[in-house]
């Protein structure tokens, strides 16, 4: 079925995303519209809206976060905790190994223990043996630790 393009009302076949969006610009128009509009992201040069933003985007937000003693304080007291807690830090070099391990492919994500669900998490029984996880989704990974704490 043909349509007209809402810009220059020209006839074109429009594909099966622009009958769903009901976006009618033939190809054309299409085109230079996205030319345009990546002129002008480019142009703005915001690094609210840019993928990679600059780093001194972060700097000043942290700057203008942790001048707020509240935020200050809190940062610190998480701080001093991770750092007189040697279990708390076993833990997060296990959480970092499992994740380097995933992404280098040693590892494979397997699929949840009790549901078969894709979806899953890395529950750890023994923080010293980094590598040996089992495969628990976020319900059931929670309702272990539940029963682990008896509640």
């Amino acid at each position: 079925m043909q349509r007209l393009c809402r810009k220059c009302k020209g006839c074109f076949i429009p594909s099966e995303y622009q009958v769903k969006k009901s976006d009618f610009l033939c190809p054309k128009c299409r085109k230079e519209y996205f030319k345009k509009y990546r002129r002008k992201r480019k142009a703005d040069n915001n690094p609210v809206i840019s993928t990679k933003m600059p780093i001194e985007y972060f700097r000043e937000y942290n700057k203008k976060y942790y001048a707020n003693e509240k935020n200050r304080k809190r940062r610190n007291e998480q701080a001093k905790k991770y750092r007189n807690d040697p279990l708390l830090r076993m833990r997060h070099e296990a959480r970092w190994q499992t994740a380097r391990a995933i992404r280098s492919g040693k590892l494979i994500k397997g699929i949840c223990e009790v549901c078969k669900t894709k979806k899953v998490e890395a529950h750890h029984d023994d923080y010293y043996k980094p590598l040996e996880v089992r495969w628990l989704c976020k319900k059931h990974h929670r309702q272990y630790h539940q029963k682990a704490k008896g509640e």
